[in-house]
């Protein structure tokens, strides 16, 4: 509701379609700044209390811009800057949001709770536009924003009562830039999640064009109002409903990697046919068809996110999804605004949706990593109860592990290790590395190095069972009557006493 109270409020001020498209993109360009740190804060803190103060940041926010639009007083200007702040609110609280289903089902159930989800999203967001429409007509843009800091207070409300299971750990939590840095070196080592980012990458850059352009569609091309374009918004969450409905049976019928090919080629499909559009009907049907094809890819590469990332790291590969999402979306909205705006808004629809068709021959040769292969559960492990050093924690951990291989096996041994590299890597190592002695061939030497010593602790735990899988394909190839030798190395850091005595020089 307050999406159309905002951008019927930038029609009525400044209609240009850079200024709407600009408004498009205050509401998605903070998930793209903030939602990588906004995931980090959902791993190493409570996220219920994350939760709250996010959306007690936006009540305020919506309550600040109902009274200033009541007043007269909010400015395109400060609509945008509104609409930002709102969606910085919206960054924090998304991943945490998405980050806890697993923990509420059991995970055979991941897919149709993540798609329930989505109905919920799409049932609000097919009623919303409709009364946004009707509220706007009656009571004005402002009420909108009032409505919403209402609707958010239940959020509140339900964030107050609910009691999160807590998450016991001998260890500290992470420090906020050692979280980050992990988190990118996981994306670095785990194809699942990089292959989900790239198709994301590819869908939502010329999908972003139907949502950024349907309201000068309406406006201009349609000749309708607000209540035209809250029945258009409609329909692109009732197709996003109906296509949530039938998404599981589908996806048995059909498989991920058809129903996303299906998705893409229905979003450009529809987003040809609102180019072509001459009047409200035909506009509707596709509406709802896109929100169909919408639907389907949003909810597939959310659960292959959670398919594919180990628990730890959860909240921060879903914010690096929706930070790709938002970013991506919130690019595509301004640049196709500019076209809109340089060429026509016909020739930016009909150039979005060919493009669209076109990525399908890009995204067929990125197939979806076989989540069925993969057991991301934590394994279990036998606590060393190594003692924790926070006084000198400041220094990084090397590791180092030698096996004894015989010659024939030397080839296959170096090809698993190189799959258990990818492991060290996503459970944080900075550096790996591959040695071969020169005076005794059947000497191999694996080398890795974390940040610290609490760091190097977090190891075992952050091990889940493929990467049990990986260390006993090395296992199985060493010497037999022979067995790995593990050693230690701490940085010594600076010298920082006094300076020895030289040698005396002959």
């Amino acid at each position: 509701m307050q999406g159309v109270g905002a951008t019927w409020l930038m029609f009525a001020a400044d209609s240009r379609p850079v200024m709407v498209a600009a408004l498009q993109a205050a509401s998605t360009l903070p998930m793209f700044i903030f939602g990588l740190p906004a995931g980090v804060f959902a791993d190493i803190v409570d996220r219920r209390k994350l939760l709250l103060w996010s959306s007690a940041w936006m009540v305020l926010v919506s309550v600040a811009m109902c009274a200033a639009a009541y007043l007269g007083q909010l400015s395109p200007e400060g609509l945008i800057a509104g609409t930002f702040a709102l969606g910085v609110g919206a960054a924090m609280t998304a991943p945490a949001f998405q980050a806890v289903v697993p923990d509420l089902v059991p995970s055979n159930l991941l897919t149709p709770a993540v798609t329930l989800n989505g109905i919920g999203n799409n049932v609000a967001r097919t009623l919303g536009p409709a009364l946004g429409g009707v509220v706007v007509g009656v009571a004005g843009a402002a009420a909108t924003f009032g409505i919403n800091a209402l609707s958010t207070l239940v959020v509140l409300a339900a964030l107050w009562s609910w009691r999160q299971t807590s998450r016991s750990s001998r260890l500290p939590p992470e420090h906020f830039l050692s979280a980050l840095r992990a988190s990118v070196r996981y994306v670095g080592s785990a194809r699942g999640i990089r292959v989900v980012l790239l198709r994301a990458t590819l869908f939502f850059a010329f999908a972003s064009a139907f949502n950024a352009l349907l309201p000068l569609v309406v406006n201009k091309q349609l000749g309708l109002g607000a209540d035209g374009f809250g029945l258009l918004l409609g329909a692109v969450g009732v197709g996003s409903v109906g296509g949530a409905l039938l998404l599981s049976k589908l996806r048995a019928r059909l498989g991920i990697e058809r129903l996303t090919a299906g998705g893409t080629a229905l979003a450009g499909v529809t987003t040809i046919g609102l180019a072509l559009s001459s009047n409200a009907w035909l506009a509707t049907v596709a509406a709802a068809l896109f929100g169909a094809g919408w639907i389907a890819n949003l909810t597939l590469l959310n659960v292959g996110v959670q398919n594919t990332v180990a628990g730890w790291v959860r909240a921060r590969m879903l914010a690096m999804y929706v930070m790709t999402f938002m970013g991506v979306s919130a690019a595509g909205s301004l640049l196709w605004g500019y076209l809109a705006q340089t060429w026509s808004l016909q020739a930016s629809l009909l150039c979005a949706g060919v493009l669209q068709l076109v990525s399908l021959a890009v995204v067929w040769r990125l197939p979806f990593v076989d989540s069925a292969t993969l057991d991301l559960r934590p394994a279990p492990f036998v606590d060393e109860q190594l003692v924790l050093d926070p006084e000198h924690d400041l220094e990084p951990v090397l590791v180092t592990v030698e096996y004894r291989v015989v010659e024939e096996n030397a080839e296959q041994f170096s090809y698993a290790l190189w799959g258990l590299e990818e492991a060290r890597r996503r459970a944080g190592a900075m550096t790996w590395r591959h040695w071969r002695d020169q005076s005794d061939r059947s000497i191999h030497r694996e080398s890795f190095a974390v940040e610290s010593w609490t760091d190097y602790l977090r190891l075992t735990p952050r091990t889940t069972f493929v990467d049990q899988q990986l260390e006993a394909a090395v296992q199985a190839l060493v010497m037999p009557g022979t067995t790995p030798h593990v050693r230690l190395f701490r940085g010594a850091g600076r010298y920082r006493g006094a300076a020895p005595a030289q040698p005396t020089q002959l």
